[in-house]
Formats: structure tokens, sequence, C-alpha cells
């Protein structure tokens, strides 16, 4: 009876430990899952993606290139329109507002309209702009011829014939076919116009200026004394 007492006291101990075993290889309880949050409403989904952050590269194949200045056109699709008028023995340059430039200058690859007429040619000046208009009419190119002659831009025809300015002028006016004439070459690019002092309607010689450098304005006709010194540079063409 002692020994069967004891034989179950020592198998009781056994299965004690191998539950007390059992016991601690098992894994700790998992906490339990937080409630899955509600999807948003379809509103508020479209807020949220709009405040993320896009992908720069996303629509770089969709990109329009901006010029780095807008308000500056491409040389080659710039027209730039000038008024020229010939006189005895000189070329002057107005812009659409009937001021006049020193020079008229041009970016390289422009293309240039010189509209152009004669200081006699009263019918063909009244086609131009009115601004323009009224400042050819309003000058006295008899004087300006002058001032040419003293500021050394013409030779001093009493120097030279002995003849005074006006008798020269005069003389010029009634040069070739009793008509006050003059041409216009620009050199360097093959514009050239014949300016007729009875004449409808002002010429027009359009160009593209292709190489940067000054150009001549050249009378083509032989306008008697001070012809070979019609001969300005008038264009500037630059980078």
């Amino acid at each position: 009876m002692r020994l069967e007492r004891a034989n179950a006291q020592v198998l009781l101990a056994v299965l004690s430990a191998a539950v007390l075993a059992l016991a601690a290889c098992a894994p700790a309880d998992e906490p339990a899952a937080e409630p899955a949050a509600p999807e948003p409403a379809a509103d508020e989904a479209s807020e949220a993606h709009e405040d993320e952050p896009q992908d720069a590269d996303a629509h770089e194949d969709d990109a329009v290139p901006v010029a780095e200045d807008a308000d500056e056109a491409p040389a080659e699709d710039l027209e730039i329109t000038a008024y020229v008028v010939a006189y005895h023995w000189g070329f002057a340059i107005f812009d659409e507002d009937g001021s006049e430039l020193e020079q008229l200058r041009a970016p390289k690859g422009a293309t240039v309209e010189l509209v152009a007429v004669n200081d006699h040619a009263s019918m063909a000046i009244a086609q131009l702009p009115e601004p323009v208009a009224e400042a050819i009419q309003a000058a006295d190119w008899h004087e300006r011829a002058h001032h040419d002659v003293e500021a050394g831009r013409i030779p001093d025809p009493v120097e030279r014939a002995g003849t005074p300015v006006s008798t020269v002028l005069d003389e010029a006016h009634a040069h070739g076919h009793d008509l006050d004439h003059h041409g216009l070459m620009v050199t360097g690019v093959g514009a050239r116009a014949f300016l007729d002092s009875h004449a409808h309607e002002p010429e027009h010689l359009v160009f593209t200026v292709d190489r940067e450098g000054t150009f001549e304005f050249r009378c083509t006709e032989e306008c008697g004394f001070g012809h070979d010194y019609q001969r300005w540079e008038m264009l500037v063409v630059e980078a």
C-alpha cells in the first residue's frame, strides 16, 4: 500500500512538471486587433489627394517650354517697320509715332520693312501714318541740306564749284527727267527702290538681316552735286 501511494505521488509530480513546461512554451496572448478606420467619403478623398505632393516627373513630357522672357520674341519672328524720307543729300528715318531716329537698329534675323518716299512726293507722303506724314511735312529739307553742309556731311559746293547751296539744290531738283528723284539702296541686303517726287504711293523695301554690322543707305540716282556723299550708315544689325 505505501509503495502504491509513493508511485502515485511521483506520477503526480511528473505530470505537474510537464504541465508547467508546456505553459512556458505557449505564445503570449496577442492583443486584440484595432477596428479598421472607416473609408473617407468621396469629397474628403479628393481633398486629401490634392494635398499630396505631385510627382515632378509625372507630366514632364506634357510640359510646354516657356521663354525666359515672355515679352521677347525670337529675332526671326520680329518684324520691324520704319519710314524713310530721301532728300538732297541725305536720308531721315522715323518710327510709327513720327519720332526721328538717328539710326535704325535691328537684331540679327529680324525682318525689316522700309517704307520710303521722296521729300517732294506729297501724294506718297499722305499715304503714311499720320504722325509720320506730319513730321515729314513739318521739316524744312532745304534747311536740312544746308545743315548737312555746315556739319561736313556734304562738301561745301561754294568751295568745290563756286556755287551756293541753294543754287545747287535747285539744280538737283530739276535733274534728269525734269523730276526731283532719288534712289534708295541698302548695302549688303540687296534692297533698292526708285523714289519719284510724283509718286502716288510710298515704296516698300522688305528684307531679312542675316548678319551683324552697320549698313549704308545710298542714293542710286545721279542727283547732281553731293550725290556721291549721299551714303549714310543708317542700319545697325546687332546680335
